[in-house]
């Protein structure tokens, strides 16, 4: 997981926008998601949109095309 972090942080620091968004159905896969969000914490990480029950961002493969990242994500959810 190191080497996949480190990759990760390096891409994001490239990037003017971060985007979460993997859904809900295999989120918590080995704790992942929380991994991910303690990482990334200070890039300002945003979303489409939240899942039904409002804890993750939701994938966007059934969402409209012109959906754009508006709501700020972190540990505690959507702000």
């Amino acid at each position: 997981m190191k080497d996949n972090n480190e990759f990760i942080v390096k891409s994001v620091e490239q990037s003017e926008l971060l985007v979460f968004a993997w859904g809900e159905k295999h989120c918590t896969l080995q704790n992942r998601d929380t991994e991910t969000i303690e990482l990334l914490r200070d890039f300002n990480p945003k979303c489409i949109k939240k899942t039904v029950s409002g804890n993750h961002p939701r994938h966007p493969l059934y969402q409209k095309k012109d959906y754009c990242p508006s709501r700020t994500y972190n540990s505690g959810g959507f702000i």
